[in-house]
């Protein structure tokens, strides 16, 4: 999907302005640029910046990206309770709490930047009472969250990659009983993303969302949404227990 075809579907759904382009929109920006630059450590790529920038502060977010902004800004104004894996600089978690004022949103990261944390605090500080974070490994936080009956209606996963799939088994759990919830991959351009997201859309695990047809083939960065499809129990298990099989088996040959 193009750039002018997903702003012009958001102007549609009544949004009055391009907030990229609203100077109160980019100070705060800056304003969560200059916590992450404080931190002393170079940014990791962002929906908004790029790798390792060193001029990102005071700048726009990167064109490049924007359809993969406008796409994810979409899907969180139509969300009540988000859920984030990889929280990063706090960039994406901007993008989705400006863009609707009711989101509550929850991060999951491990912490490994020195400028996650206070990113985090920024977000807490600007969103007071909708921003809660946990630290730790996603392997371990979403059962835990899945154990406290917690539930979301929007999944952003954005963290290491070699987990995504996992993610999403955990996911399953962690989505609204009554209500379809939304799910985001990012770095869809890579392709074990690709596999895995095919995977998971053959397996019943997930439906691609009409309203969010795939992005351009050529599109150097592009994001996946589709809708978490419910499953049982004892097939969540059958999924689950396959993971563990074909995860001893890579194990096992690693070490022969």
């Amino acid at each position: 999907m193009r750039i002018a075809t997903v702003v012009a579907t958001l102007y549609s759904r009544g949004m009055e302005a391009d907030v990229e382009t609203d100077p109160a929109w980019l100070e705060r920006l800056y304003s969560l640029n200059g916590v992450i630059v404080a931190s002393g450590e170079r940014l990791a790529g962002s929906i908004c910046y790029e790798h390792h920038s060193t001029t990102f502060e005071r700048e726009r977010p990167v064109a490049l990206n924007r359809t993969k902004r406008e796409r994810f800004r979409l899907a969180a104004q139509r969300a009540t309770r988000m859920l984030e894996i990889g929280v990063n600089g706090g960039h994406s978690a901007y993008v989705a709490l400006s863009a609707n004022s009711d989101l509550e949103f929850h991060g999951v990261d491990i912490g490994e930047h020195k400028y996650v944390r206070p990113a985090v605090e920024w977000l807490m500080a600007e969103f007071p009472d909708r921003v809660f974070f946990y630290e730790g490994s996603c392997l371990e936080i979403l059962p835990e969250l899945h154990r406290r009956g917690m539930h979301f209606d929007c999944f952003h996963i954005d963290g290491g990659k070699h987990t995504y799939y996992r993610d999403i088994l955990n996911c399953h759990r962690l989505a609204e009983p009554h209500h379809q919830s939304l799910i985001i991959v990012d770095d869809f351009n890579f392709g074990p993303v690709q596999t895995i997201w095919r995977l998971c859309i053959r397996q019943g695990l997930v439906k691609q969302s009409p309203d969010f047809p795939p992005m351009d083939r050529d599109a150097q960065r592009q994001n996946a949404v589709g809708t978490l499809e419910p499953i049982s129990t004892p097939r969540w298990w059958a999924y689950r227990l396959r993971l563990a099989l074909v995860t001893a088996r890579r194990k096992f040959l690693a070490r022969s």
